[in-house]
């Protein structure tokens, strides 16, 4: 059974309450019930990962949000097809996905994580020479339950300061 897609709003005529704002990186999201956690860059040149986590059981992969941003000076048409040759390549089996605006997309995917299976909601939001993504990831058997949480943690993303038009 595949989910219902409920895409972003491309204009936000209700903004989500309680915006958390990460000034240094451009952004607000919503974080009410969610423990933040911040990653240092993995490489040199690369942006600190900002992570959303919901609890879950000792052991578990927990469900999160997380926020990276990608140097990539293409449109985003271009980000969207080279991220579906990615999953296409059996790296994750695409659900929905759609071209929201010049400058967002949105995916819905599942795959394997670890030896388990795992179900995401994306969106990519170009801004200047960068992508944000904005990803949402459960285990499978947690999706049904935890993402009228996540999804809306995801979709409430806003620029600070948008260098796009």
């Amino acid at each position: 059974m595949q989910p219902s897609w409920q895409g972003p709003t491309p204009t936000s005529a209700n903004p989500p309450n309680r915006l958390r704002r990460f000034e240094s990186e451009g952004f607000a999201i919503s974080a009410e019930g969610f423990n933040v956690q911040r990653q240092d860059p993995v490489r040199a040149g690369q942006s600190p990962i900002t992570i959303l986590y919901l609890t879950s059981p000792p052991g578990s992969i927990p469900p999160n949000v997380s926020v990276m941003i990608v140097n990539f000076p293409g449109p985003i048409s271009d980000y969207a097809a080279r991220a579906k040759e990615a999953y296409d390549s059996g790296v994750a089996r695409i659900l929905n996905e759609r071209t929201v605006s010049p400058n967002e997309w949105v995916v819905e995917y599942t795959g394997p994580l670890s030896n388990q299976s795992l179900h995401a909601y994306s969106r990519a939001v170009k801004d200047g020479d960068n992508v944000y993504l904005i990803t949402a990831i459960a285990l499978s058997y947690q999706w049904g339950q935890v993402s009228p949480k996540l999804r809306p943690c995801v979709d409430s993303f806003t620029l600070i300061n948008s260098s796009e038009p």
